[in-house]
């Protein structure tokens, strides 16, 4: 409960208001490249010193008076270069990635609850990451039921707007990301290097496609390598922006199993996919079935324990004709494709015709609208908006202030306190 408080303060302290800006970008990029200094120190930092700059100005003994950082640290806060800082964010405006620090309006409001939540995230990709989100996790070296489960429960979550969360590893992580791709829907990849990195090298084009249909972070500094000690704290990140966790397979030593216990901390609900006794990737999932987790035979068990499963019977045959709501940033090629475009496919002929443009500009706008998930094609280039997904549904109905008090998939109804029972 202590911990909670800490982050609540420091959540508060980060919050953009009037009274209390969060701290120049700038100056967290500085203390995060000391690499030595997490969110649960900044709050200290700035009541002792007023402000963040100000505690980067102070002399080594002065910041050995804030609790917590002693000597080491003061020595590293104190030789943290401001012009690195300013390399390093022209650097990310130059690569196209959004640096959202504690307290900018996108940062996930999920991570404000963790003890020491990141400092900054590198972002690529534009999806909201406030939607509701589930981690799908497991073995690099999964089995081939380990992975087709893992693909399977992806696409299912994905089709009803549940956003897919995982760390772009080989096997298991990999094929949730495809799954949810297939379903149409957004995947989150959150990485254990740098954004300007890609681990492992051949998921280069399922790393673009992510940002493409969601997003993909990074709280590591520009060129960081795919460290060892990086994947645990990558593991609370995958956990933290997620209101469950899928365990697909582990063996006994899996990070997977960092996950899952990450996510006990947090307060989600934990899923394990039964496997046989003996199997390989079979033991870290039985020891969490036998410690509480609920088992993960379907979908249907993760909509059940978000409060989505009734929910799925009764929006999935409701307003089939509402379709997805495009982004005011759309380009006015796109937009006006869009508007033409209805639930029926309609041959691309038809749009060029009716719209008087040239067949390349149409092309385009088309190419961003599926970039976006906004249209769907059909067969002999036929193209018609996509339906809105369940969540979003949610969301935008009638009922949705409802939903913002008591849905689970909502930050402010997550249990923090880490004392769920089981696992």
């Amino acid at each position: 409960m202590a911990q909670q408080t800490v982050t609540k303060e420091l959540t508060q302290k980060t919050a953009a208001s009037e009274d209390t800006p969060p701290p120049p970008l700038l100056d967290l990029v500085q203390l995060c490249l000391t690499r030595s200094v997490g969110g649960r120190y900044l709050d200290r930092l700035i009541d002792h010193f007023g402000s963040l700059r100000a505690a980067l100005d102070a002399p080594p003994k002065e910041l050995e008076q804030v609790p917590g950082i002693g000597a080491e640290r003061a020595r590293a806060i104190h030789e943290s270069n401001k012009d690195l800082a300013t390399e390093e964010l022209a650097r990310a405006e130059a690569l196209g990635v959004e640096i959202l620090g504690l307290g900018h309006p996108r940062y996930p409001r999920l991570l404000n609850d963790l003890y020491s939540p990141p400092l900054l995230l590198y972002a690529r990709g534009e999806l909201d990451l406030n939607t509701c989100s589930v981690a799908v996790v497991g073995s690099r070296r999964a089995s081939a039921y380990g992975r087709r489960m893992a693909r399977e429960i992806s696409r299912g979550l994905a089709q009803v707007g549940i956003t897919i969360v995982s760390g772009l590893a080989r096997g298991v992580d990999a094929e949730a990301h495809r799954g949810a791709l297939e379903a149409g829907g957004t995947t989150v990849a959150v990485l254990g290097c740098g954004i300007d990195q890609c681990y492992p090298r051949e998921h280069r084009d399922l790393l673009e496609a992510c940002v493409d249909r969601g997003a993909v972070l990074s709280e590591f500094p520009l060129g960081s390598p795919p460290a060892a000690s990086h994947f645990p704290r990558r593991n609370r990140i995958v956990s933290g922006l997620s209101h469950a966790v899928c365990v697909m397979e582990a063996t006994a030593r899996s990070g997977s199993l960092i996950t899952a216990s990450w996510a006990l901390e947090q307060g989600r609900d934990v899923f394990a996919l039964p496997h046989r006794v003996g199997d390989p990737g079979a033991e870290g999932v039985l020891r969490l079935l036998r410690e509480g987790a609920t088992p993960l035979c379907s979908t249907d068990d993760v909509l059940t324990a978000l409060g989505l499963r009734a929910a799925t019977q009764s929006w999935i045959t409701s307003d089939e004709t509402a379709t997805a709501v495009p982004p005011a940033h759309l380009s006015a090629a796109a937009r006006a494709v869009f508007e033409r475009l209805g639930t029926e496919l309609e041959p691309i002929d038809n749009l060029i015709e009716s719209l008087g443009e040239s067949p390349a500009k149409v092309f385009g706008a088309l190419l961003e609208l599926e970039s976006r998930g906004l249209v769907q094609a059909g067969p002999r280039r036929t193209y018609s908006r996509r339906p809105q997904t369940l969540w979003e549904r949610l969301r935008s109905s009638a009922t949705s202030n409802e939903l913002a008090d008591n849905h689970p998939c909502t930050s402010d109804n997550i249990d923090t306190t880490g004392t769920s029972e089981g696992v």
